[in-house]
Formats: C-alpha cells, structure tokens, sequence
C-alpha cells in the first residue's frame, strides 16, 4: 500500500533526525478518502510502535480539496489517530464548501491557510480581511494557524503580525531531497 510506504518513510526519516539531535516532526499529506478506510488507525499504530515515533511527533495533513467524501465517513478514523497523539491538520484551509464543518466535526489541531489567501498578501485587502479571520478563528479555537505559499517579504511580515504559529513557502526553503535535509 502506498500509504503505509510514505508513512513508514517519513516516521522513519524523522527519528533518525530526531536521534541525530533535531527537534523536529513530520507533515504527509492524507486524503479524507483514505480515512474512509477503517485500517488506517491501526496502520498508523503500527508504523509509531515500529519506529519508535512519538505520535505527536507526526502530523496528518487532511487535504480539504479532495470531495466525494462525507465528514461523517472520516471522523471515526480522525477521532481515533488523535485519541492516540497523532496531531489532525485541516490542508488548504478555506478552499471548500466544508471548512467550517470541518473545524466543528474533527479534531484538529491545525489549519492550514490556504497559500491563494496567502500570495497577494498584503496588497490585496480582500485576502488580508480573509487571514485575518483565518487566524482569529483558528486561535480562538485552540488551534495551531499555518500561512502557506510564503513567498516575498511583505507577505512574510504580514502574517508575522497577526501571529501565525509557522509559515511555509519558497521565501523561506525550497523543496528539497531528504538529503539535503540532514542534521549536520
């Protein structure tokens, strides 16, 4: 199963950066599809148990953009990875029809902005009005707020004042082999 594959690698990559002195988790990307199936929990036990990762040491990423899926099919499967530590983050925040239900149903411990509120800032008022919420919201709810698609100066500052807790996108590091990534 390519899951379990990308799950494994990535549980494995970060407890050798973590043995090597990094204080460091892992985000993978995971479609609410994949929650439908009722394996993955256990899947996902396994694979910490294996390689000695602390579970909140891993993030799933729920991607927000893959439709076809109830909530009602996902939330068994994402109530069950928290209730072991595995930290639920909702994707692309704001990009579809669901987000607020979303936030209501399952339990999150991060969003992510989604990175076209993200680009323009802080020139375009409409996308400024709209982080500025995202952010209150995700606060105001206990959560962890992420500002994707970083990319100049002006952007970087912006969500820095409103107090994101992390930020991602090429202004800061460029994707990059896993090699690259190796604590010295």
């Amino acid at each position: 199963m390519f899951t379990a594959a990308v799950l494994q690698r990535a549980a494995t990559d970060c407890v050798a950066w973590q043995k090597d002195g990094l204080d460091a988790g892992v985000a993978v990307n995971i479609s609410p599809r994949m929650l439908v199936d009722l394996t993955i929990p256990q899947l996902v036990e396994g694979i910490l148990e294996r390689t000695a990762l602390h579970p909140a040491s891993l993030t799933l990423e729920l991607t927000e953009g893959a439709g076809g899926v109830g909530l009602t099919a996902i939330t068994g499967a994402a109530r069950e990875l928290a209730s072991i530590g595995v930290r639920i983050s909702l994707d692309d925040f704001g990009c579809a029809d669901s987000s607020l239900a979303r936030l209501q149903t399952l339990p999150l411990a991060e969003i992510k902005i989604d990175r076209r509120f993200v680009t323009h800032l802080p020139d375009n008022d409409t996308d400024a009005t709209i982080v500025r919420f995202i952010t209150t919201l995700g606060r105001d709810l206990g959560l962890d707020v992420v500002a994707e698609g970083i990319e100049h100066p002006g952007a970087l500052a912006f969500v820095r004042q409103l107090a994101v807790t992390s930020a991602q996108g090429f202004l800061l590091a460029r994707p990059a082999p896993i090699g690259a990534l190796q604590h010295p």
